[in-house]
């Protein structure tokens, strides 16, 4: 962390960390930022209960964009591992309902128009009915674009290997996959705002992966425990 932080701090970056206990687990949410180009104004933990059990749904982290006063609210998650909660467990549901519930608070508390961008490690598919039907995740942009209630997921696209260029189709890798290795787990998904606003922008781009070939390297190496891809998405200022 120390030595990320120096690094950081040479190119203006600020380094935080919001690693916090929860329950008998934590979140494990770190994040590097322009301080020159963004302010945080506000973070807190989002987590339900079941029984004796702690929900970790997201890290909601609100930022102001000193240059227009612009709120932008983030919802960073990291979901349970399929190993230790199955791929139609209910709890998987539930994750997905009360992500949704936070979105509809963010709406009610900062008006329809608000800008919220979900963004970790679902460790589910953009189909799987828990981003795609819970959390009313979508791939259609122009449906989404008409919608005060749908939420545009581009990762969608990253579902199949496109091109012989393309070292695969996802960003994780599972070494061990029967019909398939890789799958996209990380994803960025955005709210409608950002398809239909005047002032800030989702930038639309062709890879949300980063195929680095050092880290495609790492991923696909049996005897390495490294099996995510980073990804990315854009925002601009409408001119």
């Amino acid at each position: 962390m120390e030595d990320v932080s120096r690094m950081c701090n040479e190119f203006d970056f600020e380094v935080r960390s919001e690693i916090t206990k929860v329950g008998r687990s934590q979140f494990d949410v770190c994040y590097a930022y322009n301080k020159h180009k963004i302010a945080v104004i506000g973070c807190r933990d989002v987590i339900d209960g079941i029984g004796n059990s702690t929900l970790r749904i997201a890290k909601r982290i609100d930022i102001v964009t000193p240059l227009d006063d612009t709120i932008i609210h983030l919802l960073v998650s990291h979901w349970p591992s399929r190993l230790h909660c199955y791929k139609d467990h209910p709890d998987r549901q539930t994750y997905a309902l009360r992500l949704r519930d936070q979105f509809t608070n963010i709406l009610s508390d900062y008006g329809q128009g608000s800008y919220v961008i979900m963004l970790g490690d679902y460790n589910d598919e953009p189909f799987d009915s828990s981003l795609s039907d819970q959390l009313r995740a979508s791939r259609d942009i122009d449906l989404v674009r008409k919608s005060k209630h749908l939420l545009f997921n581009p990762f969608w696209q990253h579902l199949s290997k496109r091109s012989d260029s393309h070292h695969g189709a996802g960003s994780y890798y599972y070494k061990s996959g029967k019909t398939t290795k890789w799958h996209t787990f990380d994803q960025l998904i955005f709210s409608p705002s950002f398809l239909n606003s005047k002032k800030w922008m989702y930038r639309h781009s062709h890879d949300l992966v980063h195929e680095i070939p050092a880290l495609v390297e790492l991923v696909t190496n049996a005897k390495m425990n490294f099996d995510h891809l980073p990804v990315y998405g854009r925002i601009e200022r409408a001119s």
